[in-house]
């Protein structure tokens, strides 16, 4: 007998992911948690000892869609920690699954990818360079960097303090910046939705990702003079990378589903 899985998100922010996960594994999505099943977690990070008692009362359980770079705040939760220690987990980055190995002994049984639904592009994007994301040293140099050297350019850096949807202010851009704010981090979700809106990316260089990207955004360590020159398209990123990650996990999902967590 097969096992159920269903796909769930905690927060807005991951809500297109699980949608597009949906759609391509055939699970169901639900907000609702209330079945002692297997349940896909987008977001768990942010409250991790709800999900814990949930766990407890409906006797579900958790494939955590990992999507917290190591050094974030998240992994300084005992909640959190435990939550993982408690579930199978799914991760977005080489660098983290290594992390977790090594310092936690947790083990990863697949990769995740943050799949966007395409949006239509507008005719006419009024700004010329965006960044959005939390303010740090040296997003802020490279900011005044810019726009000390293209006053002619419409350039905006956006440090919001809680999350918006970003979509429309995407969709009104032509080129976004990917300025690293963790060390050794490769902010996959903003690029693929900046991606998704038809902008340009330029982003600081990665050794994890370079080869799946370097068609798509430009690399760089010199934001100042980087100019973007992808060969190919969302499209075909999609095309290429979300089924090869999504029957993947879909084969992990069904090989777990059948073992028990204690």
């Amino acid at each position: 007998m097969t096992t159920t899985i269903k796909i769930a998100s905690i927060h807005t922010i991951f809500l297109p992911n699980a949608i597009c996960l949906s759609k391509r594994t055939g699970y169901e999505y639900t907000s609702d948690l209330n079945e002692p099943i297997y349940y896909c977690i987008y977001g768990s990070h942010i409250n991790p000892m709800a999900l814990l008692k949930i766990r407890e009362t409906t006797k579900c359980k958790f494939i955590i869609f990992q999507s917290e770079h190591y050094s974030s705040p998240a992994f300084s939760n005992k909640y959190y920690i435990q939550l993982l220690q408690q579930s199978y987990i799914v991760d977005y980055l080489p660098a983290n699954k290594q992390w977790l190995e090594i310092n936690w002994r947790l083990f990863c049984i697949s990769y995740h990818w943050f799949e966007f639904p395409p949006q239509n592009p507008l005719l006419i994007r009024p700004i010329d360079i965006l960044f959005i994301g939390a303010k740090s040293d040296e997003r802020v140099a490279v900011e005044l960097l810019l726009k000390n050297k293209h006053p002619h350019l419409q350039i905006k850096f956006i440090y919001p303090d809680k999350y918006t949807d970003i979509s429309n202010i995407l969709k009104s851009a032509v080129t976004v910046l990917n300025i690293e704010y963790y060390k050794n981090n490769f902010e996959t979700h903003r690029i693929n939705q900046a991606l998704s809106c038809g902008c340009n990316i330029i982003s600081h260089e990665t050794n994890h990702l370079h080869e799946l990207y370097k068609d798509y955004i430009s690399f760089t360590n010199d934001f100042e003079s980087c100019r973007n020159v992808p060969t190919k398209s969302y499209a075909d990123l999609v095309e290429n990378q979300s089924y090869v990650v999504s029957m993947h996990l879909k084969w992990s999902l069904q090989m777990v589903s059948e073992r028990e967590i204690d």
